[in-house]
């Protein structure tokens, strides 16, 4: 008879597949001739989701009738957990279940955020939708995908006793390591939303005296001891009209060929919430060995430069679908706003 784990990567076999045609979608949804047909795929790839997630329920709601539920606080006799703990332990009644129950979360995860991401793709447009799609809005999916993350975390300590030899804390590093990225996401959410506004706020002051900053990237930006922004370095900056007295790397921006700092504050906004600048994928940080830093920096103005200068005439971004306002970003780097305050005018609308 197939254990809980065998029956749930049955259930789960689907995933993997649907994972692999997101991937293709989010790649083809930057062709914005297609734009009637990302909507169609979009909807049957959320419908393809809730489908599996639909199994996942069945399978913990069959997992949960048949004793293999967390019970909280462990009992008693158990001598691994401190007592001051004990409020945030789940406990379970054998190694099996754990294993099936976590994984379980951490499949469940891994659709709702799929469905989250989707959801900028296409909105209800049948009776069929709302129904489906009724208890699955980005902000619902966002709670119950945080309830879950604690859930996994919460399940660590049973998972890891001694007892448990490998068949615990081995079982454990994905789950964790899905978990940990979802509660390192939600801690940082509201310090990278205040900061996202800050850095647009930021931009239409100093372009309401007429100044622009002309090397504005998150290097420029400092945190007070309030954790609010602060932009600096205006060595560069100049009156509207004028020259330039430097300009943005080729990573942030085309050198003055557009006014204002709006493609640039894109960028900016971007290495906020990416973790990185655009186009850092083609000159990686390999060694902090002396020679190897100089080959980089030679590589960067030699190729990388003029690869990343050529990707922004032709207007080939990174892709944005799954960074935090994607649309705001992509919006400054296609030109959708003339001013830094209509981008900040988009964002507050949200």
């Amino acid at each position: 008879m197939p254990s809980p784990i065998q029956k749930l990567f049955c259930r789960a076999s689907a995933i993997p597949t649907l994972l692999s045609n997101v991937d293709q979608f989010k790649a083809e949804s930057q062709d914005s001739s297609l734009a009637e047909e990302n909507v169609l795929n979009a909807r049957a790839l959320k419908f393809s989701f809730v489908s599996a997630l639909t199994n996942l329920n069945e399978m913990e709601n069959e997992l949960t009738s048949q004793g293999h539920r967390p019970c909280q606080p462990p009992p008693s006799n158990s001598k691994s957990v401190e007592s001051k703990h004990l409020d945030r332990v789940l406990w379970f009644p054998g190694i099996t279940s754990a294993n099936a129950l976590v994984y379980l979360w951490t499949f469940k995860i891994i659709c709702m955020t799929e469905l989250r991401e989707l959801a900028e793709f296409s909105a209800p447009r049948h009776i069929e939708d709302e129904i489906c799609f009724r208890d699955l809005s980005p902000a619902s999916l966002k709670h119950q995908i945080i309830e879950l993350a604690v859930l996994i975390c919460q399940s660590m300590e049973y998972c890891i006793q001694d007892e448990m030899a490998l068949y615990g804390p081995a079982s454990a590093i994905y789950p964790l390591r899905i978990a940990h990225k979802i509660l390192k996401s939600a801690t940082n959410y509201g310090a990278h939303t205040k900061w996202f506004r800050q850095i647009l706020e930021a931009a239409v002051l100093i372009h309401s005296f007429g100044v622009i900053h002309s090397d504005l990237a998150l290097r420029q930006i400092l945190v007070d001891d309030t954790l609010d922004l602060r932009l600096g370095d205006f060595n560069s900056s100049q009156c509207t009209g004028p020259p330039a007295l430097g300009h943005e790397k080729a990573s942030h921006c085309l050198s003055r060929d557009y006014e204002l700092d709006i493609l640039v504050l894109g960028s900016t906004l971007y290495e906020l919430v990416a973790g990185g600048a655009p186009y850092s994928e083609l000159n990686p940080n390999e060694s902090d060995d002396p020679d190897s830093i100089k080959a980089q920096i030679r590589r960067q103005h030699a190729v990388v430069d003029i690869e990343m200068e050529d990707r922004y005439r032709k207007q080939q971004f990174p892709v944005v679908t799954d960074v935090r306002r994607g649309d705001i970003i992509l919006g400054c780097w296609k030109g959708q706003f003339a001013t830094a305050q209509e981008a900040l005018d988009r964002y507050l609308q949200a």
